[in-house]
């Protein structure tokens, strides 16, 4: 039996969403950034890879916002270089998934 689009799509949201939390209440000493591929695997892997590129620009957007406050980057750029990364990596997650 087929798993419905949007089920997996409300799925990944609710991980994404515990996942940011998570890393926001654990701050920058608990590195989380593994854990936002689950939801990247799974929408690209259950969908298709455009909406795989979406989680992982939504994952990108939400661990940048759960660093903000708490980042142990002494710049700016670090702090973006860092974000560039994260987004680098999960985009080539979504391509290796989806393919």
């Amino acid at each position: 039996m087929a798993v419905p689009t949007s089920f997996v799509l409300l799925a990944a949201l609710v991980l994404v969403g515990l996942i940011g939390w998570f890393d926001y209440v654990t701050s920058w000493e608990v590195d989380a950034t593994l854990l936002y591929a689950l939801p990247i695997v799974l929408v690209a892997w259950k969908a298709d890879r455009r909406l795989g590129f979406a989680f992982a620009l939504l994952c990108t957007v939400t661990w940048w916002v759960a660093q903000l406050g708490s980042h142990p980057y002494q710049t700016r750029w670090g702090f973006a270089l860092a974000l560039v990364s994260v987004g680098s990596y999960f985009a080539v997650l979504a391509i290796a998934v989806a393919r």
